[in-house]
Protein backbone atom coordinates (compact mmCIF):
# COMPACT_ATOMS: atom_id res chain seq x y z
CA UNK A 1 0.00 0.00 0.00
CA UNK A 2 1.30 3.44 -0.84
CA UNK A 3 1.29 6.28 1.65
CA UNK A 4 -1.36 8.05 -0.41
CA UNK A 5 -3.56 4.91 -0.37
CA UNK A 6 -3.15 4.70 3.41
CA UNK A 7 -4.30 8.30 3.80
CA UNK A 8 -7.34 7.59 1.61
CA UNK A 9 -8.27 4.57 3.77
CA UNK A 10 -8.00 6.46 7.06
CA UNK A 11 -9.67 9.63 5.73
CA UNK A 12 -6.48 11.65 6.14
CA UNK A 13 -5.17 14.56 4.09
CA UNK A 14 -2.22 13.25 2.10
CA UNK A 15 -1.70 16.55 0.28
CA UNK A 16 -1.32 18.38 3.58
CA UNK A 17 1.00 15.70 4.96
CA UNK A 18 3.28 15.72 1.91
CA UNK A 19 3.37 19.54 1.93
CA UNK A 20 4.35 19.51 5.60
CA UNK A 21 6.86 16.63 5.61
CA UNK A 22 8.04 16.83 1.98
CA UNK A 23 8.46 13.08 1.34
CA UNK A 24 6.75 9.73 1.71
CA UNK A 25 9.88 8.50 3.49
CA UNK A 26 9.40 10.99 6.33
CA UNK A 27 5.65 10.40 6.48
CA UNK A 28 6.24 6.64 6.79
CA UNK A 29 8.90 7.21 9.44
CA UNK A 30 6.54 9.22 11.65
CA UNK A 31 3.55 6.95 11.03
CA UNK A 32 5.63 3.97 12.14
CA UNK A 33 6.42 5.77 15.39
CA UNK A 34 2.75 6.01 16.38
CA UNK A 35 2.37 2.46 17.76
CA UNK A 36 5.38 3.02 20.02
CA UNK A 37 3.92 6.13 21.63
CA UNK A 38 2.48 5.46 25.08
CA UNK A 39 -0.27 8.11 24.97
CA UNK A 40 -2.99 5.54 24.24
CA UNK A 41 -1.86 3.45 27.22
CA UNK A 42 -1.83 6.57 29.40
CA UNK A 43 -5.33 7.44 28.21
CA UNK A 44 -6.65 3.96 28.99
CA UNK A 45 -5.09 4.06 32.46
CA UNK A 46 -6.46 7.54 33.14
CA UNK A 47 -9.96 6.50 32.11
CA UNK A 48 -9.76 3.37 34.24
CA UNK A 49 -8.73 5.47 37.26
CA UNK A 50 -11.19 8.31 36.45
CA UNK A 51 -8.31 10.81 36.22
CA UNK A 52 -9.78 13.49 33.97
CA UNK A 53 -6.68 15.71 33.88
CA UNK A 54 -4.44 12.82 32.79
CA UNK A 55 -7.02 11.73 30.19
CA UNK A 56 -7.14 15.29 28.85
CA UNK A 57 -3.35 15.39 28.50
CA UNK A 58 -3.21 12.02 26.72
CA UNK A 59 -5.98 13.00 24.29
CA UNK A 60 -4.27 16.35 23.70
CA UNK A 61 -0.98 14.58 22.84
CA UNK A 62 -2.71 12.13 20.50
CA UNK A 63 -4.57 14.99 18.83
CA UNK A 64 -1.32 16.87 18.24
CA UNK A 65 0.27 13.84 16.62
CA UNK A 66 -2.80 13.29 14.43
CA UNK A 67 -2.85 16.92 13.32
CA UNK A 68 0.88 17.00 12.58
CA UNK A 69 0.50 13.90 10.40
CA UNK A 70 -2.71 15.21 8.78
CA UNK A 71 -4.75 12.26 10.04
CA UNK A 72 -7.93 14.30 9.77
CA UNK A 73 -10.58 11.79 10.88
CA UNK A 74 -8.53 10.74 13.91
CA UNK A 75 -7.90 14.36 14.88
CA UNK A 76 -11.60 15.20 14.58
CA UNK A 77 -12.51 12.30 16.86
CA UNK A 78 -9.93 13.46 19.35
CA UNK A 79 -11.33 17.01 19.28
CA UNK A 80 -14.63 15.54 20.49
CA UNK A 81 -12.85 13.50 23.17
CA UNK A 82 -10.74 16.50 24.19
CA UNK A 83 -13.93 18.47 24.81
CA UNK A 84 -15.42 15.61 26.81
CA UNK A 85 -12.28 15.40 28.94
CA UNK A 86 -12.46 19.13 29.55
CA UNK A 87 -16.09 18.92 30.67
CA UNK A 88 -15.11 16.16 33.11
CA UNK A 89 -12.43 18.20 34.80
CA UNK A 90 -9.88 19.55 32.32
CA UNK A 91 -9.60 23.19 31.35
CA UNK A 92 -12.19 24.41 28.91
CA UNK A 93 -13.07 27.47 26.94
CA UNK A 94 -16.67 27.52 25.76
CA UNK A 95 -17.49 24.07 24.48
CA UNK A 96 -13.93 23.35 23.31
CA UNK A 97 -11.02 22.25 25.41
CA UNK A 98 -8.12 24.64 25.68
CA UNK A 99 -5.36 23.41 23.37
Amino acid sequence: MTVNEFYQKVDGDYTDAINRLQSDVLIRKFLKMLPGDNSMTLLAEAVEKSEAEQAFRAVHTLKGMALNLSLSALAEGLFRDDGAAARQGGASCGNRAVL
